[in-house]
């Protein structure tokens, strides 16, 4: 189960709706909410437009900013205090990310609850995403609320329910999320289900030289059952009683792949490894999570191992 559960908040009503999850999870879990909130100064600087543009540095503005947000943080971990859940209000100062990820160390949290936005391609890299910048860089893994889909946040529906869907890449790295995945699923009652997607080997041609490939665009059924192995082997790494369903899917891209059978099964939650990569090469290169994250509308715990 979990013992420290970190809650990274703004001051809005949207990052509040990340609150009833975290309480919940904390209640089953016996653990101690710590919320938190990083207020950045450089963000209420205005510049006065000319010839050369001068920061305006409104230093009573700044000081009101502060208390209200140090305020309403400890009213919220005081309102759910009250309900027998152990909760911490934090106020810093500072650039979000890195005050977030030192804080999550400081308070030993070993899951991190917050909400997310979905954004896409250049608004994703210009607009930026708290949540997103913070996965690179947290120690614990992350569990995104979506606060608008479905009533998450409505009485009763604080947890996600059935299954919580695993995908694995074939990878070690991919494997890392499978003590985390399983450990949520206890904490929340979530049933797990391993999901692997087998792809079409790209045969080299050596006739146009060494770099050129050809795709073929089926899988064979030597492929599904070696697949098929790799998810039973993992099933055995789990801790938990009863055997995890397994599925293996065919298709040449596994974002696609995994992103159409979660709207198909419609399970309670994802669960999933990233890289982690930021800036342009997230936006040129994009990875599996990325897409999955954008493609999906169900709540995702995501990893990055360091």
């Amino acid at each position: 189960m979990y013992q420290s559960i970190l809650v990274p908040l703004d001051g809005s009503e949207f990052s509040a709706r990340a609150l009833p999850t975290a309480a919940a999870l904390a209640r089953r879990a016996g653990a101690t909410l710590h919320l938190v909130v990083v207020f950045d100064p450089s963000a209420m600087l205005h510049f006065v437009p000319g010839g050369a543009s001068m920061p305006v540095f409104d230093a009573s503005m700044i000081d009101a900013r502060c208390q209200e947000l140090r305020e309403w943080v400890v009213e919220q971990a005081a309102s759910i205090s009250n309900t027998g859940v152990p909760a911490h209000g934090a106020f810093l100062e500072g650039t979000v990310v890195e005050a977030l990820a030192e804080h999550a160390v400081a308070t030993s949290a070993d899951l991190v609850v917050m909400t997310t936005h979905s954004r896409r391609g250049l608004d994703r890299l210009r607009i930026g995403s708290i949540a997103t910048s913070f996965l690179d860089r947290s120690p614990a893994p992350v569990f995104l609320v979506r606060p608008d889909s479905a009533d998450a946040s409505s009485p009763g529906h604080e947890l996600p329910s059935g299954k919580l869907l695993v995908t694995l890449d074939g990878s070690p790295f991919g494997e890392s999320i499978l003590p985390h995945a399983s450990r949520f699923a206890s904490a929340t009652g979530l049933t797990l289900e391993l999901l692997h997607v087998a792809e079409p080997v790209a045969n080299p041609l050596s006739l146009f030289g060494a770099d050129a490939l050809v795709a073929e665009d089926f899988v064979s059924t030597d492929e599904e059952a070696t697949a098929a192995a790799y998810l039973a082997k993992q099933c055995e790494k789990l801790p938990q009683n009863g055997t995890p369903k397994t599925t293996v899917l065919s298709d040449n891209s596994a974002a696609r792949a995994i992103v159409a059978y979660a709207h198909a099964s419609d399970p309670g939650a994802i669960a999933l490894a990233t890289h982690g990569r930021s800036g342009l090469a997230r936006l040129i290169l994009g990875s599996v999570a990325d897409k999955v994250l954008l493609g999906v509308e169900q709540p995702v715990l995501v990893y990055r191992p360091s």
